[in-house]
């Protein structure tokens, strides 16, 4: 546990200790991206691409809609192969658009 730097509060254990001391290193994209367009507790995102189109690394495929929203960019480039539901990690289906990696 860290000592005390103020009075009183909590100092949460941070759960470093396995990876502090190991350098960084970059891991490269699989063939296959899921982004889902529900990423947050706000509204999902509208998808601005179509299955078949051709995206760029960067390019934004999926627009806001709603107070509590956000743009969702492409990280990779290659082909819009679907846009349709998706297991994500909390267990339930969501909208997602799914990308096949060109390795650009």
């Amino acid at each position: 546990m860290a000592s005390l730097t103020f009075r009183g509060g909590i100092h949460p254990y941070d759960g470093k200790d396995m990876s502090k001391d190991i350098p960084i290193k970059e891991i490269n994209a699989g063939p296959v991206l899921v982004y889902p367009l529900s990423q947050h507790i706000g509204a999902p995102a509208v998808p601005i691409v179509q299955k078949g189109d051709r995206v760029l690394a960067g390019q934004k495929i999926a627009e806001a809609q709603g107070f509590v929203s956000s743009p969702i960019y492409s990280s990779v480039s290659g082909t819009v192969k679907d846009i349709c539901e998706h297991r994500v990690l909390a267990g339930n289906n969501a909208m997602s658009i799914i990308i096949e990696n060109d390795g650009l």
